[in-house]
């Protein structure tokens, strides 16, 4: 097993050595810009773990999601040496359309797709097989999960599982959407509610909607580091380079 993990690349010189690996062509110039980008994105990912790790449960989702989008731009600078080519690929890619109703329920959000963000510059180095679909609903999400799926089946049995799958016709038994898509989206959903809509927020810290903040809360508590959902991506990257 490689010992190297995504966390040292916080070093500029295994970030260099990496890239250089990586890129064998590449001018020197460019990798070393490059690494300066890929280790300041992983210090600022680790940042955010060590501070969501101590924070209160009211801003955790964000710092989390923060987590994971520096994680996502560090893989991004270390092996597209062309990212960010525009400003449209720094966004986040996704989007929720909130209108004022008299109850908010988590599970029936639905999540769209943009044209291009970070996510879509993402899944296009890392999964090219993968297609986006225009829309997410966090409910279909959190029936992959094994921390959630049990209590979205007893409270949301009308919203039925539909995994976003790689296309079928590349390959039969492909695997279900993968855990960093899958936090992403359910991470920015719930950033989004605790930076922009405080009183829907508020009513699921306080259990006035008692089975959004159940799901909410046992989301959250099996949440792993941001970053370890990235690993799998690194260690493909790192058997090229070590």
């Amino acid at each position: 097993m490689n010992a190297v993990s995504l966390q040292h690349l916080q070093s500029d010189a295994l970030a260099l050595h990496t890239l250089r690996r990586i890129h064998p062509g590449a001018p020197a110039s460019l990798c070393y810009r490059r690494a300066s980008r890929v280790s300041s994105s992983l210090r600022q990912a680790i940042a955010f773990q060590a501070a969501a790790s101590r924070a209160d449960f009211a801003v955790r989702p964000l710092l989390q999601y923060y987590e994971l989008v520096h994680g996502m731009k560090a893989l991004l600078y270390l092996c597209d040496l062309q990212y960010p080519k525009s400003a449209s690929v720094l966004q986040h890619g996704l989007s929720v359309r909130r209108t004022k109703r008299d109850v908010y329920h988590w599970p029936l959000e639905s999540v769209y797709v943009q044209k291009d963000g970070i996510l879509q510059a993402f899944a296009a180095t890392f999964a090219p097989r993968l297609a986006l679909p225009q829309r997410f609903v966090v409910a279909h999400l959190l029936h992959q999960l094994p921390s959630t799926q049990s209590l979205v089946a007893a409270f949301w049995a009308n919203v039925p599982p539909a995994p976003v799958r790689f296309p079928h016709e590349v390959e039969d038994d492909a695997p279900d959407t993968p855990d960093w898509l899958i936090h992403f989206v359910l991470l920015f959903t719930l950033a989004s509610l605790c930076r922009y809509n405080a009183l829907e927020w508020s009513d699921i810290l306080m259990w006035n909607h008692e089975v959004d903040a159940l799901l909410v809360r046992a989301y959250l508590e099996s949440c792993a580091a941001a970053l370890d959902w990235l690993h799998p991506v690194f260690s493909h990257l790192a058997e090229r380079a070590f």
